[in-house]
């Protein structure tokens, strides 16, 4: 019983980080409602530029501000937020396979090989749903190693 309990928690403490992450990318959105935010927006900018390239032509805009990353970026960390907040109340389980990883970050890299070559030119939208699709598997992905993380740890400490 403690054990699920503790990851109960522990799924709620991933929540929480990635939405404080994911709340950061939507500051510039919000700063009409809320001026005195403004003032993260040059730390953040330079946070999430570790992570991004954030060419102003390729990031979406709501309420007359950028997101903060570019709308592949923007989709991953959408994908990863979802999917955290799905995780609170399904178990989600991937065994943990190269194919099934390949298979769903294919659209993405496709995605990025005929931008690239010119193939056609960058579309938002579709970076977007990319980036959804590959930061829901990758988020699927990696919960599921720190709860196998956690529950060696954990049974190491009972016995």
């Amino acid at each position: 019983m403690r054990i699920i309990k503790n990851c109960a928690r522990l799924k709620w403490l991933v929540f929480i980080l990635i939405s404080f992450w994911y709340a950061g990318l939507l500051v510039p959105c919000i700063t009409g409602s809320f001026a005195y935010i403004k003032i993260l927006i040059p730390f953040l900018k330079v946070t999430y530029s570790h992570v991004c390239h954030q060419l102003p032509q390729k990031t979406m805009t709501f309420n007359s501000g950028g997101v903060l990353v570019c709308s592949r970026c923007f989709g991953i960390y959408t994908g990863a937020f979802i999917f955290s907040l799905i995780s609170l109340f399904v178990n989600i389980r991937l065994a943990p396979k190269l194919s099934i990883l390949l298979l769903f970050s294919s659209p993405l890299l496709i995605d990025v090989i005929m931008t690239t070559a010119g193939v056609y030119v960058y579309i938002k939208l579709l970076s977007f749903v990319t980036g959804f699709i590959f930061g829901s598997v990758v988020f699927v992905y990696i919960s599921n190693i720190i709860f196998e993380i956690y529950l060696k740890e954990f049974n190491k400490d009972t016995f």
